[in-house]
C-alpha cells in the first residue's frame, strides 16, 4: 500500500512539474497594455480627443474623402450584352484561363 501511494504521489508530481516548466517556455508576449500605467489623466485624455477631432485627425463616422464608386449607366438589356460578349469572343478579345468551363450556349 505504501509503494503504491508512493507511486501515486510520484506520477502526480511529475504531470504537473511539466506544466510548470512549459510556462517558462512561452514564446507570446507580454501583455504590456494590460499592466501599463498612465501618465495622463481622464480629462487631458480626453482634451486630446477633442482637439485631434477639431485638427481632423480623427474621423467619426463617414469619412468624406473616402473615394466613391463611378457611377454608371446601365441601360443596356441582357440581349446587347449577350451580343457584345459573343462579338469580343468571336474577335478572340475575350481571355479566360479556363476556356474549357467558359459558359457557352446563353439564352437570350
Amino acid at each position: 500500500m505504501k509503494i503504491a501511494a508512493t507511486l501515486t504521489a510520484l506520477a502526480l508530481g511529475l504531470s504537473t512539474t511539466g506544466f510548470a516548466y512549459a510556462d517558462s517556455l512561452s514564446n507570446y508576449p507580454v501583455d504590456t497594455a494590460a499592466t501599463a500605467t498612465s501618465t495622463l489623466t481622464r480629462a487631458q485624455v480626453q482634451q486630446e480627443l477633442q482637439q485631434a477631432q477639431a485638427t481632423g485627425l480623427l474621423i467619426i463616422g463617414e469619412n468624406p474623402a473616402y473615394p466613391m464608386l463611378a457611377q454608371h449607366d446601365n441601360n443596356k438589356a441582357r440581349a446587347e450584352v449577350l451580343s457584345e460578349l459573343r462579338h469580343a469572343q468571336a474577335a478572340g478579345l475575350v481571355h479566360s484561363a479556363d476556356q474549357a468551363n467558359y459558359p457557352v450556349g446563353f439564352s437570350a
